[in-house]
């Protein structure tokens, strides 16, 4: 497709495995919401004539991907005063609203002192109360308070924690709350992992063993799916020689499934998620009675692979096959 001024869609400075884009539909027309250099862009494909519209709003370079929170589609922007607000617009594209994230002393408030210290940005997620940019620095925070109106706060991480951005997804429990999983260095100077609260004022964490990779409300022990909290050990049977590991991609919660890769591999979780060379790939569907193998490759950086769901069928996608994938889903 190409832009009707004869222009190119703006270019953005977000990591592969960090981006994302919101989309929203009418009866005529979808809108297609992404991070930019030149703001928070909505962009109007027309397949049909192989082109598209774009507007850009904001006027400054996105620093994370949008999110839908409420009934507007929101990112964080750096403003040319270096300073960062949060843009949303309606899903249709327009009635421009902006909050500032609160600036302060980092050492005495945990806010940001300057947005250069943000250090990577990762895929945003939300919660009943909040829109949360986990950061390597922090957690930038789009909240909603008690009387409906909104504010920007960025929260630091205390000295001796780190994100795990690598690892993926943040646990969502059953409460609703989020927890990231991140390296401590407070008792090992090689860090230990732990869980750690996300979107609250309050510092709150939960020692954990071999990090489990997430794709919200289940997680993954190697290639057995669990309900409960990551940081709680299995009662019975030992799993820690298994050399299965399951990476989850999507769920689907209310009938209990989740859509993964399967790998082999002797090597820890760390390693398989940095994996560059040729890897055989075994697609799974882990439902609420099984774990069924329903594809195979190999591709190198196998962690590109992307999978979504658009007519009624499942789609996979790896920039290194030739063409999509996608199976017909039941009722």
């Amino acid at each position: 497709m190409e832009e009707r001024g004869g222009g190119m869609l703006a270019e953005t400075r977000i990591q592969r495995a960090d981006w994302r884009a919101e989309a929203a539909s009418d009866a005529l027309t979808t809108r297609i919401f992404l991070p930019t250099e030149e703001g928070l862009a909505c962009l109007v494909p027309d397949a049909m004539g192989l082109s598209f519209s774009v507007r850009y709003h904001g006027e400054s370079p996105a620093l994370g991907s949008p999110v839908q929170f409420g009934e507007r589609v929101w990112a964080p922007l750096l403003s040319a005063d270096g300073r960062i607000k949060f843009v949303g617009l309606d899903l249709a594209g327009g009635n421009l609203v902006e909050v500032d994230v609160a600036q302060g002393d980092a050492e005495s408030s945990g806010r940001l002192a300057g947005p250069q210290s943000l250090g990577r940005v990762a895929a945003p997620v939300t919660s009943l109360g909040a829109a949360i940019w986990v950061t390597e620095e922090g957690q930038l925070l789009l909240q909603r308070k008690a009387n409906g109106s909104l504010e920007g706060s960025f929260a630091r991480w205390p000295a001796s924690i780190k994100p795990a951005l690598k690892f993926g997804s943040p646990y969502l429990a059953r409460d609703g709350l989020l927890w990231q999983l991140c390296l401590d260095k407070t008792r090992d100077p090689s860090g230990s992992f732990i869980y750690a609260l996300l979107g609250r004022g309050a510092w709150e964490a939960w020692d954990a063993q071999p990090p489990r990779l997430c794709s919200g409300e289940f997680n993954f022990r190697f290639a057995t799916k669990h309900h409960s909290e990551p940081w709680i050990e299995p009662e019975h049977g030992d799993d820690s020689s298994s050399d299965e590991v399951v990476v989850p991609v999507v769920e689907s919660v209310g009938n209990r499934t989740v859509i993964g890769m399967k790998f082999k591999s002797t090597r820890g979780v760390e390693m398989l998620l940095s994996e560059r060379e040729r890897t055989l790939v075994k697609l799974v569907v882990d439902d609420a009675d099984r774990q069924t193998e329903f594809d195979m490759f190999t591709v190198a950086k196998p962690l590109q692979l992307r999978i979504f769901v658009h007519d009624a069928h499942l789609w996979a996608y790896h920039p290194a096959l030739p063409y999509l994938r996608g199976w017909a889903m039941g009722t």
